[in-house]
């Protein structure tokens, strides 16, 4: 598996700095230069700042996608498999690098927010892992039915929400009661929702 170049991810971790420095150095009549040269190696490997966004953030997806199938199995029922993968998504919570990559995701955010191309291209990067996610929840069975693509669809985006949102809470030392069972019974209590699950293709679109 390929792995974005060193240098590379330690500019877009350093994101937000350089941003600051380049805003101080415009103040004085010299930010140009810094502001167009900071992503040099990334503009000529990836076309553009927006191109290393998505490739940073795929490099960091790819490996996490491989992970949710092994920790999720596809012969699980719906809620059992979005158990699974809240407990699978805690877990990354503890890991050494949990605090690191959270300041990423706050630094890409903040790139993606001042720059229209940077957003488009990081939302279609997600977009992408999250389709997989869809596909890995469509056709299995709940409540004696089998979970249709739209059904699916709306249920990641539900989880994508509460997942990131409880993931900062984690790190952040605001949600200390949210361990494995937390999360699973919280993304569970959604996919058992009727309100998220039980709408036709028609209301879908």
């Amino acid at each position: 598996m390929g792995r974005l170049p060193r240098e590379l991810l330690t500019a877009a971790r350093e994101a937000q700095g350089i941003r600051a420095a380049g805003g101080a150095a415009r103040a004085t009549g010299g930010g140009r230069r810094r502001d167009a040269g900071w992503w040099p190696s990334g503009g000529r490997m990836f076309g553009s700042k927006g191109g290393l966004v998505a490739a940073l953030v795929t490099d960091r997806l790819r490996p996490h996608q491989e992970e949710i199938e092994q920790a999720v199995p596809a012969e699980l029922a719906l809620l059992e498999a979005v158990g699974a993968f809240a407990r699978h998504y805690r877990r990354s919570c503890d890991a050494p690098a949990a605090t690191s990559a959270l300041s990423l995701q706050i630094t890409l955010l903040d790139m993606a927010l001042h720059g229209p191309e940077l957003r488009s291209r990081l939302a279609a990067t997600v977009q992408t892992q999250e389709r997989h996610l869809i596909a890995w929840f469509t056709g299995r069975s709940h409540n004696g039915q089998i979970v249709a693509p739209h059904q699916a669809q709306r249920l990641v985006t539900a989880l994508r929400a509460l997942f990131v949102g409880l993931a900062q809470g984690v790190t952040l030392g605001l949600a200390p009661e949210a361990d494995e069972r937390f999360f699973a019974d919280t993304a569970c209590a959604l996919a058992s929702s009727a309100t998220l699950l039980d709408q036709d293709a028609d209301a879908s679109g």
